[in-house]
């Protein structure tokens, strides 16, 4: 009976040690392929399964660990409703902090971080105008803004924020872009007809 038990015994062992020594060459391989100079993007089954395995358990940014970063740029958007007249001004990204800060690890944090890098965008554009903040963006510094790709990503934010929030046909909008100087505590904005 004894000598039946120990071979059941090395039987178990030896099963539990061929399965993680098969988990580690797996988990080696897929780490391999992933970060290998030859990338898996050519086959979309091997990209499916390695990207599925190494993101959700190993990737390891800013979201994981950290609240998302509060920058110093922010919109707000009123949405026309009728001639000459606006909804109030909303935060289309605060809802997304209120869920990833309540749960970390959240799609909202990849959210975040791209509207964060938009916004960038349309900073720099913005700055290339020289114009000055605390007003309405018009004229000549307005139709050259039209013409930037910072005009056509807020544009796109606007929208999906419309279709997300309203139903019915997009009218234009009026973005608030909001710049906090941190060392000077001040605040400056420019208002940014949407059309």
């Amino acid at each position: 009976m004894r000598e039946k038990n120990g071979r059941n015994t090395k039987k178990i062992r030896l099963i539990l040690a061929f399965l993680g020594l098969s988990f580690l060459f797996l988990h080696f391989s897929i780490t391999y392929l992933f970060t290998s100079p030859l990338k898996n993007h050519q086959n979309e089954n091997v990209h499916y399964v390695v990207n599925g395995y190494i993101y959700p358990l190993f990737w390891q940014n800013w979201s994981l660990f950290v609240p998302a970063p509060r920058d110093n740029k922010k919109i707000e958007i009123k949405f026309k409703e009728a001639e000459g007249q606006y909804s109030d001004f909303i935060d289309p990204l605060e809802k997304h902090y209120q869920v990833f800060n309540w749960l970390r690890y959240s799609p909202q944090g990849k959210v975040v971080l791209g509207f964060d890098n938009a916004l960038w965008w349309v900073y720099n554009d913005l700055r290339k105008l020289t114009t000055p903040w605390g007003r309405k963006l018009e004229g000549l510094q307005e139709k050259r803004f039209r013409q930037m790709n910072g005009y056509w990503t807020l544009k796109n934010l606007v929208i999906g924020c419309f279709k997300q929030n309203y139903e019915g046909a997009f009218l234009g909008a009026t973005v608030r872009f909001t710049v906090h100087d941190t060392e000077f505590k001040q605040e400056y904005y420019l208002d940014i007809e949407i059309e």
